[in-house]
């Protein structure tokens, strides 16, 4: 049975979802700092933007 290979990418994109939605859930009426923001999303997009990158390049 082959697996996946981009089913971390795919899981790591919906622990930032479920993170951001927790963040927006348990601040007040879902306003979050902009940094808050920021280092929930931006970097970890980052990383599995690399990842993918990387997935791509192997044959």
């Amino acid at each position: 049975m082959q697996r996946n290979r981009y089913l971390p990418w795919f899981i790591g994109l919906a622990i930032i979802v479920v993170a951001d939605g927790i963040l927006l859930l348990l601040t007040d009426e879902g306003q979050a700092e902009l940094a808050q923001q920021a280092a929930l999303v931006a970097i970890p997009v980052v990383g599995l933007a690399l990842m993918f990158l990387m997935f791509k390049s192997q044959k």
